[in-house]
């Protein structure tokens, strides 16, 4: 006979029938006996309390007829039901009172004693009212109808669980391999931010006890939120649940401990729970599949799929994570929830986590110790645990550098050596020292040095350190020889002894016999120039190669394949579309080739988005990393944009302000600012700031000047023409058509636009038509012309007017690739992100 208490014996009750309730909505058969095989001898009194009610499929029947759509007190209307558990019913609600939207939770006292139910019931409220955290459901109220039912009021949240995101994505036509990236940083973010709100409760000595998917809800704001708080327990004090009996919760997400007898609360089970639900996220289904008694059996045994095996690809500082965190040991799980976050935050701004990798060895150590067999035959696998360990001890110099590489992989800012000739001296001291000591651990460490050689060889010549950029040319020559690096030796040497650094002309190189000279023609390629041509060029090098094992191609690839897609974008969106989403796909295989993200990785794959007016996936991905970008002003000026389309013109204005102290000759974040205030109205200061914009010598960098500061008199056309302010649109467009003129750009497709605005309001009206249909996601293009129509429209405007309402909705239309583009500020001619 047991010797647990009550409340005890009726914690267990509780947990084995929110599993079968659970069962229920599986539409999986519900065997007693086997449900409670831990504890047999709760099999009546659980078969009991479910046949209390009747009949399992029909257990809220009778109550939800009574409730449904009725007052429940004069200020509470219960409208829908949204669910339910072992403890209570959950109806979407009404307050009367102050006509907002709540849900409503109602206590269940048929299956339990109802002074009890009622008390524990209590203690909920008690436990969610004592936590207030944005990832934690807010309880407003909470009382009895007039007919006795307790009752508990929290704010009414529209979105969906966890567990039906990922239901949803099991379904074949909504998962893309370009989506993978995302959906594991967006279910790590949250995972990350519902650990801060489970630390907030543990400090409070409240431990949740049934952590799972479907206890998680998504707003609409895309904020997780963990709901349920019925079977909390307390680490401190008696004003909730206080069961030292830890099977309690749902068996696929609970801590291998908690099958024991007798086994007090811990914040170590939420840690498991927490993790388990982040494995379900990425693999798509729970750690162990099976019937709740399956599952448990399996515990006792065996250990989850290794998440590098469930889900292929998983970066490995992640999988690290999950492993410590569903560690099958306690004591060998993360010791706080903070300490789970602040390695999920790590992850997150690809600094180095705190947890390492479980090695095979160790793997098959834990589950050979649970197996008799392995136990009998514990000396031989002593023996060849020694000699793995020898070999183990052979590799660990390679192991270090291998660590040593991934830290410095990780934080060399993307696009080093690929900006702009003005932007790429830097200028400040202690900036320079750290990154040459990035590129020298990236040189001492890599298993492939060319690349990163290169790199290095550019970088100091950029910083004017001729002589130590010749020593790495030289150094590239003797390990690769080949006429393409005696070429880049020979010209390095050349301007170390002229004291001057010169432009390396690709054309002047001779003919690339392999890849390794192909990725070193197209890096000087692209650092000659960035246009679309030098792009174009680029993808034609490597056309029909595979660069698999190429990663540092294949990044070139990205920056090329990205930087067409820039160029696209205004004239053929689905061939920029294409071009971004084979960028992505390119930047999952590199991420899942090195096992973890960079700060490269993630700026591209921030530019991909970007190119398909996908803002706000952009800022989401973009604005964790800010903090720690101050050695990356590129990243800092997609952000902007990012921020700038999303409407956060302030915070927009701040990052532009900041890249121009990061570098003041880096010429984009002018741009950027200059169309924040384009959009506030302030076209004086846009003009101010573009006339500021750092021109470089040459009479090249005069014409770019001269462009920027058309294009952005062509920008102010069309926010006059989008308020009705006609001559002040044809004030700014002669501006524009003049300043093109001067950049010998007079029959560019921009200036022929600014010369229509100049013209009559039919001119206006076809030339706004043409932006339209070239730009359909553009607010500002389809503003402006909804102000020009023509006073007496003839069927030929009606017919361009109906083309144009078409290429919107379909711009607008949910699921299309540039579907984010319908809360952006697209101008027709945008910043151009790099």
């Amino acid at each position: 006979m047991s010797d647990r208490t009550a409340a005890e014996q009726e914690d267990l009750i509780i947990g084995y029938v929110a599993t079968a309730m659970e069962l229920r909505e599986r539409s999986e058969p519900i065997d007693v006996a086997r449900l409670c095989a831990a504890h047999p001898d709760l099999v009546a009194q659980v078969t009991e309390a479910l046949a209390h009610a009747g009949a399992l499929p029909d257990l809220f029947d009778h109550s939800e007829r009574q409730q449904r759509s009725r007052l429940l007190t004069p200020r509470y209307r219960l409208d829908d039901r949204i669910g339910a558990g072992a403890m209570g019913v959950v109806y979407r609600s009404t307050d009367l009172e102050l006509r907002r939207p709540v849900a409503i939770k109602l206590l269940r006292s048929d299956l339990f004693d109802e002074p009890t139910a009622a008390a524990r019931f209590a203690r909920e409220a008690e436990a969610l009212a004592a936590l207030d955290h944005p990832n934690i459901v807010k309880v407003f109220d909470r009382g009895n109808s007039a007919d006795g039912v307790a009752f508990l009021v929290m704010e009414c949240i529209e979105g969906r669980s966890l567990a039906q995101l990922v239901a949803d994505r099991d379904q074949p036509s909504a998962r893309k391999a370009a989506d993978e990236a995302e959906w594991l940083r967006k279910s790590v973010q949250w995972i990350a931010d519902l650990a801060a709100a489970l630390q907030v409760a543990h400090a409070k000595g409240i431990l949740h006890r049934d952590i799972k998917p479907s206890n998680v809800l998504v707003g609409a704001d895309g904020r997780a939120r963990l709901l349920d708080f019925g079977i909390a327990a307390s680490l401190n004090s008696a004003t909730l649940t206080g069961s030292r009996d830890g099977t309690l919760g749902t068996p696929a997400y609970m801590a291998p401990e908690q099958l024991a007898e007798r086994i007090k609360p811990s914040t170590a089970q939420d840690i498991y729970g927490l993790t388990a639900t982040l494995y379900h996220l990425l693999a798509g289904r729970p750690p162990y599949l099976g019937t709740a008694s399956q599952v448990l059996a399996r515990m006792q045994r065996t250990d989850p799929m290794p998440i590098e095996r469930a889900r292929a690809g998983t970066p490995r500082d992640l999988a690290a994570i999950i492993d410590k965190g569903m560690s099958r040991a306690p004591s060998r799980r993360y010791a706080t929830m903070a300490d789970l976050q602040a390695d999920l935050r790590a992850f997150l701004e690809f600094r180095a986590v705190r947890a390492r990798p479980v090695s095979a060895v160790g793997r098959a150590c834990r589950q050979g110790s649970r197996s008799p067999v392995v136990r009998t035959l514990g000396v031989i696998a002593g023996l060849a645990i020694v000699m793995l360990g020898v070999r183990e001890w052979q590799h660990a110099a390679r192991a270090a550098r291998a660590r040593r590489y991934e830290q410095a992989d990780r934080l060399l800012p993307p696009s080093l050596t690929l900006e702009s000739a003005a932007a790429r001296r830097i200028q400040d001291p202690t900036e320079r020292a750290a990154l040459t000591e990035l590129l020298d651990t990236l040189v001492e460490c890599a298993d492939d040095p060319l690349p990163r050689l290169n790199l290095r060889a550019a970088f100091r010549s950029d910083q004017l350190d001729l002589q130590g950029a010749a020593a790495d040319a030289q150094t590239l020559a003797r390990r690769y020889p080949s006429p393409v690096t005696a070429a880049l030796a020979t010209h390095y040497q050349a301007d170390a002894e002229r004291g001057t650094a010169e432009a390396i002309d690709p054309a002047a190189l001779p003919e690339p016999a392999s890849i390794k000279d192909r990725t070193l023609l197209a890096y000087y390629t692209l650092r000659r120039e960035l246009t679309p041509t030098s792009a174009q060029r680029t993808i034609e090098l490597f056309s029909g190669d595979d660069l698999t094992p190429h990663l540092a191609s294949q990044e070139l690839l990205v920056f090329a394949e990205a930087m067409l897609a820039g160029a696209l974008v205004s004239k053929d969106v689905d061939a920029a579309a294409d071009y971004n989403e084979s960028a992505r796909k390119r930047i999952d295989d590199i991420e899942a080739q090195r096992g973890y993200c960079t700060a490269t990785s993630t700026h591209q794959r921030g530019i991909t988005l970007l190119g398909d007016f996908r803002y706000e996936e952009a800022l989401d991905l973009l604005t964790p990393l800010a903090e720690r970008a101050d050695t990356a002003p590129q990243l800092l000026n997609n952000l902007a944009i990012a921020q700038r389309n999303c409407g956060m013109y302030p915070e927009a204005i701040a990052t532009c302000e900041r890249v121009i102290r990061l570098r003041p000759r880096h010429p984009r974040p002018w741009s950027t600012l200059s169309r924040a205030y384009v959009d506030l109205g302030d076209y004086d200061r846009a003009r101010t700031t573009i006339s500021q914009m750092p021109v470089a010598d040459g009479p090249g960098s005069q014409a770019t000047a001269r462009r920027e500061a058309a294009q952005l008199e062509l920008d102010i056309a069309f926010a006059h023409l989008a308020n009705f302010e006609r001559e002040d649109a044809r004030s700014a467009a002669a501006k524009a058509v003049e300043l093109f003129t001067a950049a010998n750009l007079s029959h560019s497709n921009e200036a022929r636009v600014g010369r229509a605005l100049c013209g009559s309001a039919e001119e206006i009206f076809w030339v706004l038509v043409e932006s339209v249909e070239k730009a359909p996601e553009s607010r500002a293009a389809v503003t402006a012309l909804a102000q020009n129509i023509p006073v007496a429209p003839t069927e030929e405007h009606w017919h361009a007017l109906v083309k144009c309402l078409r290429a919107t909705g379909e711009a607008h239309r949910p699921g299309r690739r540039n579907r984010a583009a319908q809360s952006s500020k697209l101008e027709t001619n945008k910043s151009n992100p790099r």
